[in-house]
């Protein structure tokens, strides 16, 4: 993150584990809980890309 407010920010956050997709979501098609979880990444490199 360039802008270093923003970075500050983020590491003053409260750390809090993520509570899993497959407990939010029981009835869900794992695939789809598998792309929502990549779409969702905060860092993107762990994004898919538009050809993916």
């Amino acid at each position: 993150i360039r802008n270093e407010k923003a970075r500050r920010y983020l590491c003053n956050m409260r750390k809090k584990p993520p509570i899993p997709f497959t407990k939010k979501f029981p009835s869900a098609d794992p695939l789809a809980l598998r792309l929502l979880e990549r779409l969702l990444a905060f860092d993107p490199k762990y994004r898919p890309t538009a050809e993916e």
